[in-house]
């Protein structure tokens, strides 16, 4: 018999690494002291803690947000149509040829012609 399907959920969050010395240090989640901010990232059934390096709730949740959209389907699928549309735009660009640079390319071909 197959295995059951196993969802493929990621779960990222914010938490506080408490210093000893923290009057809330029993609270994971307390976004006001100074402490350390770090990223709980669980993943394909692991968990992996990744520091935020940075003090403050705000600046780490929007790392988070940054891990998350990495992560997203969607934002993948846009980033790389993005990407196609930029490369056909080099590659119309690079077709295209200045009145100056075609006047130089048919100078240098009348020189190696006579």
């Amino acid at each position: 018999m197959d295995k059951p399907a196993n969802p493929a959920t990621t779960t990222i969050t914010v938490f506080t690494r408490h210093s000893p010395e923290c009057k809330k240090k029993a609270g994971r989640y307390w976004r006001r002291c100074n402490c350390r901010k770090a990223l709980y990232i669980h993943e394909g059934g692991r968990g992996l803690i990744k520091s935020a390096r940075t003090r403050s709730w705000e600046q780490a949740e929007r790392l988070a947000q940054v891990e998350r959209d990495l992560r997203d389907p969607i934002e993948i699928e846009r980033r790389k149509i993005k990407a196609q549309e930029a490369e056909k735009i080099a590659v119309k660009k690079a077709k295209n040829i200045t009145v100056t640079e075609a006047c130089d390319r048919w100078i240098a071909a009348q020189r190696f012609q006579s």
